[in-house]
């Protein structure tokens, strides 16, 4: 453990604050710093899809509208995807 007296003070701005307090908000300045910086990344939007060719582009188009009508239906009557695949 480190040595030192926990009560001894710090003078900042001119208040006289213990270490232990000291200790405290640095330790929730920290925490403040990395929520703000992961809040921020989630708000970012996403990166673009890019697509290497047409083809891959209709297919994944055709996979998502069908998707979207599969999953309007009742999850026992579903069924796989069976489009072709030139990819």
């Amino acid at each position: 453990m480190a040595g030192g007296n926990p009560y001894e003070a710090y003078t900042v701005f001119g208040k006289q604050i213990p270490r232990y307090k000291m200790a405290g908000y640095g330790m929730l300045a920290y925490v403040v710093l990395i929520t703000g910086f992961v809040q921020y990344r989630k708000m970012q939007p996403p990166a673009p899809i890019q697509y290497q060719s047409k083809e891959e582009e209709n297919y994944v188009k055709r996979y998502v509208a069908y998707m979207e009508e599969e999953l309007k239906k009742p999850e026992l009557l579903r069924q796989p995807f069976t489009g072709r695949a030139s990819i």
